[in-house]
Order: structure tokens, then sequence, then C-alpha cells
């Protein structure tokens, strides 16, 4: 095959000849299509010098032991940060094969204090040609015995997050990507729900979350060298009962980034010379900016930057901050892709406290940024306009 190619720079393309060579399927039986993660399942630790957590879940999925274990290094993880008093956590989803709909949940729990629906399971009927809720009770997760138990207060084809018993409740950083998918998209849905935490992501997760059961296997090469699909025959709806998270027709679905790192040739040099973890640094400096830290000098802040009231706004909201000291201060407003959207102060300011009106009413529904940037700090909030 010829390809013609031109290097980032060079003013003539390039001409090669790439040539098939037969290596018995080797390579073949290297591959998979699952997002198949060679590491531990459950790794943490915490990041130097930013303080913050940093753990990754590369599944849910296994025998009864493999499940708890899981379980227990997610528990552990979770009680570390919180003794070590880390003031923000990065949970790296990226390559996550899923597994069991009820650990999905019930680590879900580590996050919220309060018991909350995860999901209704549909199910095809072939008799009636609909889909329909399932009949009988959904197994739960139990933190204490590690095995599934049935809850008998929640509605029959029903699965609630349950509080854990260990409350991470700082912000969290989510990192997903196209090879997060099926249960392991279910935690960073429910975080995203949740208010501290954002996804912070090149692009979202599969959007693969319909259910599937072992006997949905459709053999395309028998083994060794296998290759089949599995296929969902059930959905995850939501408490309105509507199918969450699975890609429509136009392949619109997964949990879709707060903030979208972009990708361009300063950030491909970053990834593949350098080899820099561009999301993971994207992550901490959202938690510098929320947290109101100087990177380059840890503890010092000049500016305290309220919430923006009201939010959602509908015409108008109010934004209040306080300055410690002097400062040149810049308040803008910027849009999901990071373009500036409107510049509200941009100006030298004495201490003291400052409330500054936003007129939203020409705005675009949607998700939007403020941010206040002043000598030492760099302090982003989100919002929604109706």
């Amino acid at each position: 095959m010829k390809i013609q190619f031109r290097n980032r720079g060079a003013p003539d393309p390039v001409t090669a000849i790439v040539a098939a060579v037969d290596d018995s399927y080797k390579t073949f039986d290297q591959t998979s299509l699952l997002p198949v993660d060679p590491g531990p399942t459950v790794s943490y630790e915490i990041l130097q010098p930013s303080g913050y957590g940093y753990l990754k879940l590369t599944a849910e999925a296994g025998d009864s032991a493999a499940v708890a274990k899981i379980y227990t290094d997610f528990r552990d993880a979770i009680s570390l940060f919180n003794s070590s008093g880390v003031p923000g956590m990065i949970l790296d989803l990226r390559v996550n094969a899923g597994g069991a709909d009820n650990l999905s949940a019930a680590i879900s729990g580590f996050f919220t204090s309060d018991t909350t629906l995860y999901e209704y399971q549909s199910f095809y009927n072939p008799a009636s040609g609909q889909f329909e809720l399932w009949p009988l009770p959904i197994p739960h997760f139990n933190p204490k015995t590690l095995g599934p138990y049935i809850n008998p207060k929640y509605p029959n084809g029903s699965l609630f997050t349950e509080p854990q018993g260990h409350l991470y409740s700082k912000p969290v950083m989510a990192l997903v990507g196209p090879r997060n998918i099926s249960t392991g998209e279910g935690i960073p849905m429910f975080l995203q729900r949740l208010p501290g935490n954002k996804i912070v992501s090149f692009y979202g997760s599969n959007g693969s979350f319909g259910i599937m059961e072992w006997w949905s296997i459709y053999y395309l090469y028998p083994p060794p060298d296998d290759l089949y699909l599995r296929y969902p025959v059930g959905r995850s709806l939501d408490k309105n009962m509507k199918i969450q998270l699975d890609s429509d027709s136009t392949m619109h679905g997964g949990v879709i980034p707060d903030i979208r790192v972009p990708v361009n040739d300063a950030v491909i040099d970053q990834l593949y010379i350098d080899s820099t973890d561009v999301e993971l640094n994207w992550a901490i400096r959202e938690l510098n900016s929320m947290l109101g830290i100087d990177e380059h000098n840890p503890g010092t802040t000049d500016v305290i930057l309220e919430e923006i009231f009201p939010n959602p706004v509908r015409s108008s909201a109010t934004i209040s901050y306080r300055l410690e000291e002097v400062a040149v201060v810049s308040l803008s407003v910027y849009d999901t892709y990071g373009k500036l959207v409107k510049t509200l102060v941009d100006e030298q300011q004495s201490a003291g406290p400052y409330r500054v009106r936003w007129n939203a009413a020409d705005m675009d529904p949607g998700v939007y940024y403020f941010q206040i940037r002043t000598g030492k700090v760099n302090i982003t909030r989100k919002c929604v306009v109706l």
C-alpha cells in the first residue's frame, strides 16, 4: 500500500510503501476488543508535591473473591486519603472493562451520605415484544459480608447506591475515555451528579452501558483463535425511566467531560514525545483552581471566590469575591470549549469585598465557567444557564 504523509513543519510530503507480512496470526492472538489493563485492578497513591489522592480502577469484575478484593482495596484507598487529609482526589477510569453493576453502585457510595437510585433494570421480554422492568429484587453489595444481599425495601428491578461508612467528601476529578465501558461508566456518571466533582478528559466514556448476560455471546470464530460478540439484553434506566449513558443512533452518549482537555500539536508533543500524562496534569490544575492553590507557591491566596448566585442562572446572577490585598483582577466567563464569552472585570482593585452582576439574558442555555485570576491564583467555578 502506498501512503503519502507530511510531517508537521515540513514543506513537502513523503511517500512510503507499507507491505503486509504473514505472521501466522501472532499479532491477532495478542489483540482484544476489551479494554484490558495488565496492571492491578485497584492502585493508589498520594501524589507529590500536590498532595492529592490518585486512585486507578480498571474493572469491577471477577469471581466473588476478586470482587471482594476490589471493594476492600478501594475502601482502603479512601481510608488512607481521609486519614491523610488529602484535599482532593483524582479517580482514573480511562481504562475500565466494567463488570458487576452492584459493585459499581457500592463503590459510588464512598462519595455520598445519601441512599440514591443508581438504576432501574429493564429487559426485553420476547413474549410481549417489549422491554419490561425486572420483576424480582436486584441483589445489592453488602460491605460487611462482601457479597450480595437482598434489601426488601427497594422496588423490584431497582439498584441503589448506599453509603459505605467511609465517606470521601472533598472534590473529585474523574478521568474517562473511550476505553471506559459498561459499569465502569456508572461511577463517573454518579460522581458527575454530585456537587464539587468534575470529569476532566480528552473524550467521553464509551457509552456502552447496556446490561449483558453471560449467555449473550455469539462466536464469529471458535477457540482457540476465538472472536466473539456480546450484546446487551437489558437497559439501564434513570429515575425518569429514561435510558442512561448508552449511545444513541447518532453516537451521542456516555459520560461527557465537564472540562474537555484540548487535543492540539502542543498536547500531541507532550503525550508522545515528552511522555506526559496531560489529562492528569489538567485534573491537578483544576483541583488547584477550585481550592485556590497557587501551583508555584502552595498555601498562598489573595482572593476568596464565592459561588455564583443564583445557580442555575435564568437572566442574571451575582458573582461575589473578597480580595485580601491589592491585586490586578481578571474575572471572565467561558463556555465548555474554553472560549471566552465575557470579561466582567479587568483592573487593579483594592482589598475588600466585591459583587459583580452578570447579565446572562442573551446567553444560550448550557454550562459555563466563570474564572477569576490575580497575581497568585486562578479559580474556576461552574454554572448553568437555563
